[in-house]
């Protein structure tokens, strides 16, 4: 259950990450 969450929070910040990097480009 850890490692699913863990998982999940990881693909959130990856979209967060390249949505923040996308404009800037």
């Amino acid at each position: 259950m850890s490692r699913k969450i863990e998982i999940n929070k990881s693909k959130k910040f990856s979209k967060i990450s390249i949505g923040l990097a996308s404009p800037k480009t």
